[in-house]
This record gives structure tokens, sequence and C-alpha cells, in this order.
């Protein structure tokens, strides 16, 4: 309570949502009324629905909350704009199956070209890409 009426950004996770009539409440600890809470009111909610389908799977990530904190029942920091919230551990994702078989009618992977037929980079000499300097002029001379 000692930062309050500061703008801090607080990193934790996130042990609890709670959905109420007002909002969403993010705990940060087992006691809501001393530890660390976020509020998104139910205004903001409904603006911003992707963050509201977002709140659904955070419990257990890693977040920072940006803003004043206050006191209600404890720290609090009301959040008014999704910007405010960053998920410094993103969702766990299963990579998707590839099948190894193919589908009917698939085109066949290509062949690879052989060996000969490929022209070795290092054959080239080292200033064939650059255009040669006339003899005539030396280098360093500019032409206007």
């Amino acid at each position: 309570m000692s930062r309050r009426t500061r703008f801090e950004i607080v990193e934790g996770t996130v042990s609890s949502v709670t959905r109420t009539k007002s909002g969403v409440y993010l705990g940060f600890g087992s006691d809501w009324k001393t530890d660390f809470t976020a509020r998104i009111a139910r205004d903001v909610l409904s603006v911003h629905p992707d963050l509201d389908q977002m709140l659904s799977g955070i419990s257990g990530k890693q977040i920072a909350v940006r803003g004043w904190i206050e006191r209600r029942n404890g720290p609090m920091i009301d959040v008014r704009d999704p910007s405010q919230l960053d998920v410094r551990q993103a969702p766990a994702t299963i990579p998707p199956a590839i099948s190894g078989l193919t589908a009917p009618g698939a085109a066949e992977p290509a062949s690879t070209p052989p060996v000969g037929d490929v022209p070795n980079p290092s054959d080239k000499a080292p200033n064939d890409d650059r255009p040669a300097i006339p003899k005539e002029k030396s280098p360093g001379d500019v032409d206007l």
C-alpha cells in the first residue's frame, strides 16, 4: 500500500479469474482482501470482446499490469484499456499433427536435380559481379 496513488507496473502469476456483474477480477494471491488484484470493468469488456475472450484462459499465466495503484480491500489496478495488460508467458499451444499420408490426387514431391547440374558458387571468380573499371579512369575519379 506504500505505492498507492502511483503509476506502477505489477508483474505476477494470475491465481484466479473471478467474473461478477460489475466486471472481471484477476487475483494474484490466495487472499483477495490483502493481495494484489486487477479489475476490468464490464463496460471495458463490452467494448473489447477479444479481451474478454483472452481473460478466460489467463489463469496460471505470468502477466504485467500497468496503472495507478488504488486501495480496495488491498492494492488494485483498475484496467481501462487492453494495453494495460501484457501476457508475459504465451499460452501453451499444441503443434498441429502432420500426417504422413498424402491426399488422393495430391502432387508428388519434386525430385532434386543431379549433383553435376547444380553450379557451384565457389567456381565463380570473386569479382565477377562487379563491373570492370574503365582503363582511362583511375579509382576515385568522379565523372560530372
